[in-house]
């Protein structure tokens, strides 16, 4: 008979499981649940077990995986993501680990012109960020997020859209309408927009985003910059002469204070 009170835990997993069921069935659920998730949290985390190596060995070529694919040699990426995925079902059959490697593995595929085996991984990681977290949670933002760069990639602008127009509501209610990453969206709804030859829609897009980046211009400046840019290529196209001679001054301003937040940094 295994006594409870003296057994301490990590243990034998055939052991763990004795136990378990023993403090069932002594009407101790309770107690047989903390031994169960202490079992799973040392399985998952002690070096040298199986699910901790199958871990470091999933980070290794995840790792590998993404360098590979902004080297370019996407034959091999798609091998590492492949093994990456192969390791990351040994400790969690639905996790972040998982989701993030469907992500990144589907635009490789895309990538390698291999548009049925992008779509099948995306449709695998929707229904992961469904059961992780439901329609409206950051796992399914970040579902959004993967399957907008496979549309781009597709040059499938008109799906696109509708796709972006819902990742953008989504975003406003998770993290709020002036948020920088909502901003993010409204500069890629814009990019796709010019694809579609919805300039003015595009103009409008672009401007929001440039009033929610400068709420912080100097943790923005990038993005604004960019932003600015963008916006005078469009008004240039759409003849707006006083928009244009309008955003070029605060593009100017933008740049001056650049030279001066830069200056600030090297001077503490």
């Amino acid at each position: 008979m295994i006594d409870e009170e003296r057994v301490p835990v990590p243990l034998r997993d055939d052991v763990a499981d004795a136990f378990s069921k023993l403090l069932r069935s002594k009407g101790k659920a309770g107690e047989a649940e903390k031994v169960e998730e202490k079992q799973e949290e040392y399985e998952r985390f002690n070096p040298g077990g199986p699910k901790a190596v199958a871990r470091d060995a999933w980070r290794d070529a995840y790792t590998k995986g993404r360098d590979a694919s902004r080297s370019n040699d996407y034959t091999k990426s798609d091998e590492y993501f492949a093994a990456a995925f192969k390791h990351v079902s040994v400790y969690e059959k639905s996790g972040e680990d998982a989701l993030q490697t469907l992500f990144e593995w589907s635009r490789t595929k895309q990538k390698m012109n291999d548009s049925a085996a992008a779509d099948a991984l995306l449709k695998q990681a929707e229904a992961m960020a469904l059961k992780l977290g439901g329609p409206r949670s950051t796992q399914f933002d970040n579902y959004l997020q993967a399957k907008a760069r496979v549309l781009k990639l597709q040059h499938k602008y008109d799906v696109l859209e509708i796709l972006l127009n819902q990742k953008l509501a989504l975003r406003e209610e998770l993290r709020g309408k002036d948020n920088f990453h909502v901003g993010e969206t409204l500069m890629d709804r814009a990019s796709c927009r010019v694809h579609l030859n919805r300039l003015p829609d595009a103009e409008a897009d672009v401007k929001r985003a440039i009033a929610i980046f400068k709420q912080t211009p100097q943790r923005n400046f990038k993005e604004l910059k960019e932003a600015y840019d963008e916006l005078i290529s469009l008004l240039e196209k759409t003849g707006d002469a006083e928009d244009v001679r309008k955003y070029k001054f605060e593009r100017a301003v933008l740049r001056r204070d650049i030279i001066k937040w830069d200056a600030e940094k090297h001077s503490n």
